[in-house]
């Protein structure tokens, strides 16, 4: 089970499980990516089978928040080239991921 933020201002992830015991609340969520509003995506099972999930602002966007290449690179590995992530991204997966 685990808890991720993959940052703008950050080269590597960091870990948020110590911050949330289960499936983070919608507070700790717009807290941890400064927003008001979550997009849910869904990415490949971990190398367990777990569900994984990637959560964002749903309006970085229109907020021209800055690219988040770690998160962008994640995205497109499941996705394909056709977009891109703006501002942090929490993931989520095993018993984390939101229900």
């Amino acid at each position: 089970m685990s808890i991720w933020l993959f940052s703008t201002s950050q080269l590597a992830p960091r870990s948020l499980s110590g911050e949330s015991a289960g499936e983070p609340s919608l507070e700790q969520l717009y807290a941890w990516l400064d927003c008001d509003m979550i997009e849910i995506v869904s990415l490949h099972p971990d190398q367990y089978g777990r569900e994984v999930q990637m959560v964002i602002d749903e309006e970085g966007k229109l907020k021209e928040k800055e690219l988040n290449v770690l998160a962008t690179g994640m995205f497109q590995q499941d996705h394909g080239p056709h977009d891109v992530i703006v501002g942090d991204a929490v993931i989520l997966s095993g018993p984390n991921v939101l229900t």
